[in-house]
């Protein structure tokens, strides 16, 4: 079986977030939990506003408007570095991003890029994973080899099947 797909640096960016969530669970799962109840609380400021006035509930209100701003800014600024250290890497290792071809066969995956060319055993593969919109395969040397879904036209099932029946040997 042979994939063509091009891989671009926010694809990177796209990965290290998905391994952030899944390497610490409970921060993936906290963040989205903290901004739903600074969101209520200030839905809650809001209607307690119309209804009373100002009272020590909009202060609360206000504050959770900073944090929420704090956060969300935050957010941003951390996703901006990571696609500039994407982008500098990039210009770094020439190859790293781009067109890539992989070829599957029985001895291994023989990866290829316009600069590099790599033939993985399957001894070598630690294990895949996949979300919504990529497959990941991860050697044991701690490399990761992003694949998009939207760039590959492949039945899903026929590709995980394959790689673990070689992967479970």
């Amino acid at each position: 079986m042979k994939i063509a797909y091009k891989l671009t640096a926010q694809d990177f960016v796209s990965f290290q977030e998905y391994y952030m969530k899944k390497k610490a669970p409970i921060s993936g799962c906290l963040q989205p939990s903290i901004i739903i109840m600074l969101l209520l609380n200030i839905v809650i400021g809001i209607a307690l506003y119309f209804i009373h006035g100002i009272t020590t509930y909009t202060y609360v209100c206000l504050f959770c408007v900073l944090l929420l701003g704090i956060l969300l800014i935050g957010k941003g600024f951390a996703k901006k570095r990571l696609l500039k250290s994407a982008i500098q890497m990039e210009k770094e290792k020439p190859g790293a991003f781009g067109n890539m071809t992989m070829d599957f066969s029985n001895k291994g995956i023989d990866v290829h890029s316009s600069t590099q060319e790599k033939f993985l055993k399957w001894e070598e593969i630690d294990k895949f994973d996949s979300n919504k919109h990529y497959y990941f395969i991860y050697s044991k040397k701690g490399m990761v080899y992003i694949i998009p879904k939207r760039d590959v036209s492949i039945d899903e099932n026929e590709f995980t099947t394959m790689l673990g029946n070689h992967l479970n040997k």
